[in-house]
């Protein structure tokens, strides 16, 4: 099946509601936010999504980058992968569809299928 095809051989058991689910705050994080200055709209997403405060959150340089093995589920990811890679499994890679999901997409794409 393709596009116009798929969606109209779908019926309507098919879709299912997803509810946004608001984020608690971190009350400490948040009110490290706004002493340090920053707008209510942007201490309000990181108190949702850190648990301590980092003040150099918006500093974009190299040096600033953490290792990825400090990513919550990354060491538990990698090993996944490299036992589907050793079992000869399949390999669903999946992202979300904005700039940064495109191009890691890319990015993942290319690295599997010119190292593995």
């Amino acid at each position: 099946m393709n596009g116009i095809n798929t969606l109209n051989a779908l019926s309507l058991k098919d879709f299912r509601i997803v509810l946004i689910k608001e984020r608690s705050l971190n009350q400490d994080v948040y009110t490290s936010c706004i002493d340090a200055g920053y707008p209510e709209i942007i201490a309000r997403l990181i108190a949702g999504r850190k648990d301590v405060f980092n003040k150099n959150i918006f500093e974009f340089s190299l040096d600033a980058i953490q290792p990825a093995m400090t990513m919550a589920g990354v060491p538990t990811a990698v090993d996944r992968i490299v036992k589907a890679i050793y079992n000869d499994e399949t390999i669903l890679i999946f992202t979300d569809y904005d700039v940064d999901g495109c191009t890691s997409m890319a990015i993942r794409c290319i690295f599997c299928y010119t190292n593995i």
